[in-house]
């Protein structure tokens, strides 16, 4: 794979999340991700990192099932990371998996216990009223 540019070679999102993934390892550095849809950073995140999602969904699962296909409503199910927290969900939360702080509750964010390793991601819906 060619490190400078990700290839369109991908059949699927998850496919091409797996392949940014693999570019940000490669990069060893801190990466710092913009102008894609914030699900495909899925696979860039540490194992041991927290996960900290600032968006208007919680995005870990609709219709929850084990199997659950990889998709902008589901992306937090297939992230890496010790701890997932969604700040400012107030649409669609689910909470399969990570822990949901609607806009009343995002200062409890601070009585989490955070890891070393943080990953942030913005989703710009964070911001609708």
């Amino acid at each position: 794979m060619n490190y400078q540019i990700l290839d369109s070679s991908a059949k699927s999102e998850q496919e091409f999340a797996q392949q940014i993934g693999e570019y940000c390892r490669y990069l060893s550095k801190k990466p710092f991700i913009i102008g894609f849809p914030h699900y495909l950073m899925a696979y860039s995140v540490p194992q041991d990192a927290t996960v900290i999602v600032f968006d208007n969904h919680s995005d870990d699962g609709i219709d929850y099932k084990p199997q659950q296909n990889f998709t902008s409503g589901t992306f937090l199910l297939f992230t890496p990371g010790e701890q997932i927290i969604v700040l400012g969900a107030t649409r669609k939360q689910y909470g399969h998996k990570a822990i949901v702080l609607p806009p009343p509750q995002v200062e409890d964010v601070l009585q989490q216990p955070l890891g070393k390793k943080l990953f942030l991601s913005f989703d710009l819906d964070v911001l609708d009223p």
